[in-house]
């Protein structure tokens, strides 16, 4: 990507978007060396990973408790309200 050498660990499916042809989840740390003139408030996506033995419905009333009400989180296997598919 750009000048920088990008390793491809896996492949993942994701709806259409209006905004890019494509997509790509990296840590934050990355993205920013990545796109340096993207600010990092500007994130509109993120991926949380939880330890095996969490509540995935706890955790994501946990993270709704704390974050603003205009964030969406969703668990994997929930159906996305806009999609007719469910997001894995």
């Amino acid at each position: 990507m750009g000048d920088r050498t990008v390793t491809v660990a896996g492949l993942f499916k994701v709806g259409a978007s209006f905004a890019a042809d494509g997509a790509l989840i990296t840590s934050d740390q990355n993205f920013l060396r990545l796109f340096p003139r993207i600010d990092a408030s500007s994130v509109s996506l993120g991926l949380v990973q939880i330890e095996a033995d969490a509540e995935p419905v706890k955790v994501k009333r946990d993270l709704e408790a704390h974050l603003p009400d205009d964030v969406q989180v969703f668990t994997s296997g929930a159906r996305h309200p806009l999609s007719r598919e469910k997001v894995s």
